[in-house]
């Protein structure tokens, strides 16, 4: 299993494992609609103490909000196998806390000003541990133009359905479900963050799918469908 590009492993024990309501290692890791992960037992609870907002951003939430982080699950496995975090006298060293370019992300995404919202998903980039300095600037204008462009959005989810059912004519598919979105998303911004710089959107889109199908493994289209699916989606990101 490959390690995200998104987490540092080496250092530090990374933020992004560490549930923000028990301050611990989480073991079930859940991600909200907002892109929030929370302990699955931890985030429950709040909900069910009769809390219907998120603890984070106090937006609304509900239980059904809530899918596997998968991503999260996966890098904390392995940051566990690691020899060094088994250590008994292995103390992780504080991360160092660089201030977040927002001249250079507001380049990056071709803006004059940035919103409130994309100034708060940049702060949490630049806080957290779990994302490698040399990552954050893919990282935030990513996701920053994921939240902004609804777009694309409507199309990463069209190319993830599409791969998921090869057979179904891109015009006839249905919409995804919540917790593949989620998995969309991720797939995409890890996608970005890999992507040489000035990859076309369709070579973009063709790396999301590869890190997509590494979720959602299926045996190989018949007929060629792969093949004939690529070429249309070049034609349609073309447009």
């Amino acid at each position: 299993m490959s390690i995200s590009v998104f987490f540092e492993f080496k250092d530090s024990v990374p933020k992004a494992f560490i549930c923000p309501l028990t301050q611990e290692l989480m073991k079930t890791p859940v991600i909200d609609r907002e892109g929030n992960t929370f302990e699955k037992d931890a985030i429950e609870k709040w909900l069910a103490d009769g809390n219907a907002v998120s603890p984070v951003t106090r937006n609304p939430m509900r239980s059904t909000d809530l899918a596997p982080n998968r991503a999260i699950s996966n890098a904390i496995e392995e940051f566990l196998e690691d020899p060094k975090s088994k250590s008994a006298d292995y103390v992780a060293p504080m991360p160092v806390m660089t201030p977040a370019p927002y001249d250079a992300i507001q380049r990056e995404l071709q803006v004059t000003s940035l919103t409130e919202k994309q100034r708060m998903l940049i702060e949490k980039v630049y806080s957290n541990a779990g994302i490698h300095p040399a990552h954050r600037l893919m990282v935030a204008v990513a996701q920053c133009r994921w939240t902004m462009d609804g777009a694309l959005r409507f199309k990463v989810y069209g190319e993830m359905a599409q791969y998921l059912h090869p057979q179904v004519p891109y015009d006839q598919l249905n919409v995804v479900e919540q917790s593949v979105k989620l998995d969309a998303e991720q797939a995409y911004l890890e996608a970005i963050a890999t992507s040489p710089l000035g990859s076309s959107k369709v070579d973009i889109i063709n790396a999301a799918v590869g890190h997509f199908a590494k979720l959602y493994p299926r045996a190989p289209a018949l007929y060629g469908e792969d093949r004939m699916i690529a070429n249309a989606r070049k034609a349609r990101f073309s447009q």
